[in-house]
């Protein structure tokens, strides 16, 4: 019998039918990333006792500049080398730094490579069908044991993009990493690997937070320190409208069917 709820369940059902899930939404799982957040607290004393430079009193790295997404967008590469937002060269927490995760594109100034979020999943495995990356919006600015001036030179680190490789989960890493493109966009440089990790996945997107450590490629800057803790981080991954959003839509359907 045809009902007035029976028209809305024709208008689910034909959604899910386009969109090749068919009426009972079979194949509703796959996760697509297409917003969120990273929150970053990096360990000062760390970041100082890296063995980089000459100066035995001089501290290595010291977070001077933290461009968050919107601020970072807005400039181009020489804005982000030779601007202050805190009068400097001074030193700022390094901690609670809050990345945005970009979606599905991006639009980028003069020399700039904040990179899009690509990455998808199926819910039910999350690590076992992981790809792309997740492009993170924010870039930070050291000042440090260089050999000239405070603020004459500058190491910038930024335009993240987040991934899963499970071929690096080797060493006690997680196989998640950071990766920077800025200065790097055809070669992304990993920055931080990801070790004691808590990852909660789902339908409705994952929450992955660990502790923060010195990539072994870094050891080009930096030698001897691979893998040193340098901090932890929480990352939290919304998907956007697609498939998996209307997995909820098959409840109501069945609902109404058992009522007409």
């Amino acid at each position: 019998m045809l009902t007035a709820d029976s028209n809305i369940v024709a208008s689910v059902a034909g959604i899910a039918g386009f969109l090749g899930m068919g009426a009972t939404c079979a194949g509703a799982s796959v996760v697509t990333i297409t917003g969120g957040s990273l929150v970053m607290d990096l360990d000062a004393a760390a970041l100082a006792d890296l063995n980089f430079g000459t100066g035995p009193s001089v501290p290595a790295l010291v977070l001077e500049e933290f461009f968050d997404g919107p601020a970072a967008a807005a400039r181009t590469r020489d804005q982000i080398l030779f601007d202050d937002i805190v009068p400097g060269p001074t030193p700022i927490p390094a901690t609670g730094l809050t990345y945005a995760v970009n979606g599905p594109s991006v639009s980028n100034l003069t020399d700039r490579f904040s990179q899009p979020t690509t990455f998808a999943y199926d819910g039910s495995d999350l690590l076992g069908t992981a790809s792309g990356q997740i492009g993170l919006g924010g870039v930070m600015r050291f000042i440090g044991d260089f050999g000239v001036p405070p603020g004459d030179a500058v190491f910038v680190l930024g335009d993240f993009g987040i991934v899963y490789d499970a071929a690096r989960a080797t060493a006690g890493r997680s196989g998640w990493m950071i990766q920077n493109y800025f200065d790097f966009p055809a070669t992304p440089v990993p920055v931080f690997d990801v070790t004691d990790p808590t990852l909660t996945p789902g339908a409705s997107g994952f929450t992955l937070s660990g502790t923060l450590v010195l990539a072994p490629e870094m050891e080009f800057f930096f030698p001897g320190d691979a893998l040193d803790v340098l901090g932890t981080f929480t990352l939290t991954a919304v998907p956007g409208p697609g498939p998996a959003a209307l997995i909820g839509l098959c409840w109501p359907l069945a609902a109404r069917r058992r009522r007409s």
